[in-house]
């Protein structure tokens, strides 16, 4: 027997497992309790499903002396699911019990299956509300008769009892339902649908919470139905959001006493858990990067792509802060105390000249942006060149490859600038590539005077050398 379905549940708990007794579904079909949809739209062809199952149930009844059927449904069926035999006649047979004696509009009645001839009695049919009616508030008397009925049950064919007041001892009150704290009722309603694994109806939530869900209707509404399909835990989420809006409210006295309280001790359990997990080797980190890694960090994608979506406000800010710092420098000395202190570095120089200039020009560049603020950025770095000696000026010395001839001198001087506005205008690393080619080639040529006795490659290297590197 499935105990992990409420209704078995609730016959386990009257009458235990028992060998001599079926238990079998007229529809052997599951569906989830939110599906509301008629069979005819679950199963195709339900009229010959339909007809086929009422036709296995006749087959399994035939041979039972007793027959308890559960439900509205079941009762309104009874002669299609347990029919009468050829030569037996069906006498229904009222009868008063001492408790509620009303059931789905009805007095408590059974079916006796007689033999016309004989006179005997072949079978007998009784009738139990489903036992789900029992997670909705009853009456005591309800309660009672489904423990009477289903006692004399077993009294007759011959099991024992496993509890004679099952239904009368665990029925669900509007007492308990409208008095009392509903959260704690909705806490241990959600614990038994994790235990079972079944889920409540909604409305039998509704009914057993009381009039407390009618004020939460719009709260509802923020916290939608999720994977589990659990009312309950929809209710538990509204519940959790008004007493967090509660204690914001108040401040939150009782966390801020209990903060206060931990830091008066020295925050003991934060330090001892500290102390394990690094005797540990903070396991549960090193899992966390290894799962994360393992995933591709898709929070941190998460994180670029919504950064990047609003335009990356981070970088903006850092720009702006840097630029306010280089305008307050800017007021510190003028472009022309700036050019003259730059030339002095680079008179200093004596390695790397074409590198030391390049960001001389830069710095200079910057400055000018005070002077020239409607001028681009490559703009001003033509100005700075000009304005910095170039690299001839500062001692006509090649990177260690010896003296330029001063005949010359103009024409390098002249390539140089030229390729760096040239190479300046490009961000294709393929064409920078061509470029650097290009006046490789054209220093190399011209280096032939210099060096009559190299050959192209040679002097094609010492251009190469020669070319300052340029930043996109």
């Amino acid at each position: 027997m499935d105990r992990t379905n409420p209704s078995l549940n609730w016959q386990y708990q009257k009458m235990g497992a028992s060998p001599f007794v079926l238990t079998q579904d007229t529809i052997p079909i599951r569906k989830a309790y939110s599906d509301k949809r008629p069979w005819e739209e679950v199963v195709q062809n339900w009229a010959n499903v339909e007809e086929r199952l009422q036709s296995f149930q006749a087959r399994l009844n035939q041979g039972s002396r007793f027959i308890l059927l559960f439900g509205k449904e079941n009762m309104k069926r009874v002669i299609d699911i347990v029919p009468p035999k050829p030569g037996e006649r069906v006498i229904k047979a009222k009868f008063t019990l001492p408790v509620a004696n009303d059931m789905y509009g009805e007095k408590t009645f059974a079916l006796a299956y007689q033999n016309r001839k004989e006179g005997d009695i072949r079978r007998v049919v009784f009738f139990v509300h489903h036992s789900m009616t029992f997670f909705y508030p009853v009456t005591s008397g309800q309660a009672a008769r489904q423990d009477l009925i289903m006692n004399a049950f077993c009294e007759l064919i011959g099991i024992p009892i496993s509890w004679e007041d099952c239904f009368l001892a665990r029925r669900v009150t509007h007492d308990n339902v409208l008095v009392g704290n509903r959260l704690k009722r909705a806490v241990r309603l959600r614990h038994q649908e994790k235990n079972t694994g079944v889920v409540f109806p909604e409305e039998m939530v509704r009914q057993e919470l009381g009039t407390t869900i009618d004020s939460m209707e719009d709260e509802l509404t923020l916290h939608p139905v999720d994977d589990t399909g659990s009312f309950v835990r929809r209710v538990i989420q509204v519940f959790v959001s008004r007493r967090v809006e509660t204690e914001r409210a108040r401040g939150f006295p009782a966390l801020k006493r209990g903060v206060e309280t931990r830091r008066a001790r020295g925050f003991p359990e934060l330090r001892r858990s500290l102390e394990i997990r690094r005797a540990r080797g903070f396991p549960e980190l090193r899992r966390g990067d290894e799962t994360r890694r393992a995933r591709g960090f898709p929070e941190l994608k998460r994180g670029q792509e919504t950064l990047r979506a609003r335009g990356l406000p981070h970088v903006k800010r850092s720009l702006e802060v840097r630029r306010a710092n280089r305008m307050a420098a800017l007021d510190e000395c003028t472009v022309d105390e700036m050019r003259d202190r730059l030339t002095a570095e680079l008179a200093a120089v004596t390695t790397d000249k074409n590198g030391a200039r390049d960001r001389c020009v830069k710095t200079l560049a910057r400055h000018l942006e005070r002077e020239h603020p409607d001028k681009g950025f490559r703009e001003r770095l033509s100005m700075a060149r000009k304005m910095l000696p170039t690299i001839n000026d500062m001692t006509a010395t090649a990177k260690g490859y010896g003296e330029i001839t001063p005949e010359i001198t103009p024409e390098i001087t002249q390539i140089l600038e030229k390729f760096v506005d040239e190479i300046t205008a490009v961000s294709d690393r393929g064409d920078r590539k061509r470029i650097k080619g290009k006046y490789c080639n054209r220093l190399g040529t011209l280096l032939k005077r210099q060096y009559p006795d190299k050959n192209t490659s040679e002097r094609s290297s010492i251009g190469r050398r020669m070319l300052p590197e340029v930043e996109n």
